[in-house]
């Protein structure tokens, strides 16, 4: 349960709402299983006066799974997070649940290492959703990959990603985000140290053009390698 006050003095509403977290992890012989579902209802506006009060209707949700036979692996998932419909004024569906910080499906839609140290993704045309820092949101979210550990310490995957909105903001051309294609190699150094090293390139899609479709967009890729530490 969540109740924010501080704006009452200044703004006279508060925020009252509640979160609910149902989530499993199964294993099923070569299968791994792992859903989660979250739903925010309550008050994303509720105001001392006879203003009327804004309903909070967010919701989320992810399903993964991982077919492993021997050193091969094959995994799809899909993800959702509901976005603001520009139609409903008195409705809050989208912006408050994100798909979070610690979870990057991609390299370069929703990562939060690349947002965090080269910025968003956004045009000139969009106003936000550049794939940034707070994680996915108003989308919906469609992965396959394919991987192979040919060592312990060495693991090797691809990935096909598409991605669309829930919600197209109002007269923008098109809710396609784009597809984005990712090659990754992961090697153990020590039991808390890996290196990885990734290559991702995005076909960017048209929800970028905005509200006109004589607005160009490009294609963006990128290379990255990392150090973790875990401790």
């Amino acid at each position: 349960y969540y109740r924010y006050a501080n704006t009452r003095p200044s703004s006279n509403y508060k925020r009252t709402y509640y979160l609910v977290t149902p989530y499993a992890i199964a294993k099923i012989g070569f299968l791994d299983l792992q859903a989660e579902l979250n739903y925010a209802g309550g008050k994303y506006y509720e105001y001392d006066s006879t203003t009327s009060d804004v309903k909070m209707q967010n919701m989320s949700g992810w399903l993964d799974a991982t077919a492993t036979f021997g050193p091969v692996y094959f995994g799809g998932t899909f993800a959702y997070v509901s976005g603001d419909d520009p139609n409903t004024s008195d409705k809050r569906e989208g912006g408050t649940l994100t798909g979070g910080r610690d979870w990057s499906p991609t390299l370069i839609m929703w990562n939060y290492d690349r947002s965090k140290w080269f910025g968003e993704l956004a045009s000139s045309a969009t106003t936000g959703n550049g794939f940034g820092t707070s994680g996915m949101a108003n989308a919906f979210l469609y992965q396959g990959r394919f991987g192979v550990r040919p060592m312990e310490k060495l693991d090797i995957t691809a990935s096909i990603t598409y991605a669309n909105t829930d919600k197209k903001p109002a007269n923008y051309v098109s809710d396609k985000y784009g597809y984005e294609f990712d090659v990754t190699a992961s090697y153990k150094i020590t039991n808390n140290l890996a290196y990885m090293l990734g290559v991702g390139y995005l076909w960017t899609g048209d929800y970028f053009k905005g509200t006109s479709d004589s607005n160009k967009v490009q294609d963006d890729y990128m290379v990255i390698n990392k150090l973790t530490l875990t401790f």
